[in-house]
């Protein structure tokens, strides 16, 4: 802003100093008033999209549980681990009924991934006993156990 120009502003005495303010900086205040309509904006949609996502995880939260329920699914446990070739383990679990449990076993090779035998002996509802029939092969597992009602 040049001398003359300030004297001018100055000699304006029957505008106020906000008038005068934006008169000579209305051609920067308009864009940074207009990026900030814009980021306000963007900020209110991002917030309303947040708000609807959290309405939707609730609601799926809550149509999981009334699946559930309906399935008849009393407990669900996962055990896993690690044994070596031709060695026998016990692991405890939550008790549960065996004759209302499903269990699905997936058991690998801890060396190659491959598909290994493994087998799961008699069990009394609080405890399984893990034998590892493969004497050279350590077997990674994971046992899932689904209780129905």
């Amino acid at each position: 802003m040049s001398w003359s120009e300030v004297k001018k502003i100055n000699s304006d005495n029957e505008k106020s100093l906000d008038v005068l303010i934006k008169e000579q900086f209305s051609n920067k205040i308009t864009p940074i008033d207009s990026k900030l309509t814009t980021t306000q904006t963007k900020v209110n949609s991002i917030e309303t999209k947040v708000n609807s996502l959290e309405s939707k995880v609730n609601n799926l939260e809550s149509d999981l549980t009334s699946l559930i329920n309906r399935v008849g699914i009393k407990s669900f446990q996962v055990v896993a681990g690690d044994l070596r070739g031709g060695y026998r383990t016990t692991v405890n679990i939550n008790p549960v009924n065996l004759d209302k449990c499903l269990f699905y076993i997936d058991s690998r090779s801890v060396y190659t991934g491959k598909i290994m035998d493994f087998i799961v002996e008699q069990s009394f509802g609080k405890s399984l006993n893990l034998r590892n029939p493969n004497s050279n092969a350590a077997v990674t597992y994971r046992i899932n156990i689904i209780e129905f009602y």
